[in-house]
């Protein structure tokens, strides 16, 4: 494990010197390859240690002390990456957390440098402390979180008063709105924004983010957007592990998945109370035809889209959208998985869509 961690440690310094020289910081997942070396390197030691203080391993404990002080310039990298990422966006749970290890890092590879006989159970109580600070008071990870972006959003609202917001203004915006309201809901921005909200609010108590920006007088812009084509392309994916998915159907028979790149033929394939349903789906301008048996269901999926407004969102995969179809015979329940197409004005054709079906069979 230890020649591993010697390694990797190489590597890093060679690519933080490769860094330096260039001077180009990459956005976002450099810090995250520093902290996971140092705390499993850390964490390797602990593992050790019993071993380490036998007389026959000297090594270890030579190449433990060492490796705090090869830490000293990764920690200049780590707080390099994250102070800058702060300093642009402000702070989220995500970026709270790592600046939190990152000082509890410099912590311990102080006391482990500075100490001559250094206790190995400095390491766990000082990372109880840290996590109980990070979660408890008002300088926990959601406490400055969502300062840091209140303060954010007000920033841009009196931006607006003064000046036309960019693509990336509206872009950024967009995001901060997407994090406050999906952390702490629709009713913390109400203080920030003049009553431009009230009636959203009072109208949807769960408005999404493009409705949302569309009542402050603005275009919600996905981190997907790219500038000049997001009026004229739209692409929403609902993300859904599947990896042991349990879900509750109690009302309906069968589910099943259409995608508009294929029909889907199902010929007497499944039987209910010892009937046979043959199942067949046709795609149509509209969207798809169910043939139940002899019946068709026509499922309008462009019109629904058109009246919908949750699929604004660009790559939102947390959203999920559902549609309800009732006749006579069957109810049924359409899970959007994903859609998308081009704009046109205020209209949306439908290029390529995948739903799942649920189907009741009424008696």
């Amino acid at each position: 494990m230890l020649p591993l961690i010697s390694i990797y440690l190489v590597i890093l310094i060679c690519y933080e010197t490769k860094i330096l020289v260039t001077l180009s910081l990459p956005v976002g997942w450099v810090s995250n390859l520093v902290l996971v070396f140092a705390i499993f390197g850390i964490l390797s030691f602990l593992l050790v240690h019993p071993i380490a203080e036998e007389t026959g391993n000297l090594w270890m404990r030579t190449f433990n002390r060492w490796f705090y002080y090869l830490l000293v310039p990764l920690l200049g990298l780590l707080f390099w990456a994250i102070l800058y990422r702060i300093h642009l966006y402000g702070f989220t749970h995500e970026r709270y957390y790592v600046l939190a290890l990152s000082i509890w890092l410099t912590i311990v590879v102080a006391y482990f440098i500075i100490k001559k006989e250094p206790k190995i159970k400095f390491i766990p109580i000082t990372m109880c402390i840290t996590a109980l600070l990070t979660i408890l008071g008002p300088q926990s990870a959601d406490s400055i979180s969502k300062n840091s972006q209140l303060s954010r959003f007000e920033s841009y609202l009196q931006k607006i008063e003064k000046e036309k917001l960019t693509f990336e203004h509206e872009q950024d915006l967009s995001s901060i709105v997407d994090f406050l309201k999906e952390n702490y809901g629709s009713e913390v921005l109400l203080p920030f924004t003049k009553d431009k909200l009230t009636a959203l609010i009072k109208k949807d108590k769960n408005p999404n983010s493009s409705q949302i920006m569309e009542a402050l007088g603005l275009d919600y812009r996905s981190p997907y957007d790219q500038k000049g084509k997001n009026n004229k392309e739209y692409f929403y994916n609902f993300y859904e592990n599947n990896n042991q998915n349990i879900e509750n159907i109690q009302g309906y028979d069968v589910s099943f998945s259409i995608l508009n790149t294929e029909d889907l033929e199902c010929n007497e394939c499944v039987k209910i109370d010892n009937k046979s349903y043959s199942i067949i789906s046709t795609k149509k301008e509209y969207g798809v035809d169910l043939q139940i048996n002899q019946d068709i269901v026509p499922l309008k999926i462009v019109d629904f889209v058109n009246q919908t407004p949750d699929f604004d969102y660009n790559e939102n995969w947390k959203q999920k959208i559902t549609q309800k179809i009732e006749t006579p015979k069957y109810t049924i329940l359409i899970y959007y998985i994903n859609v998308s197409g081009d704009r046109k004005g205020n209209k949306k054709t439908v290029n390529q869509f995948q739903i799942k079906v649920l189907l009741g069979i009424k008696n």
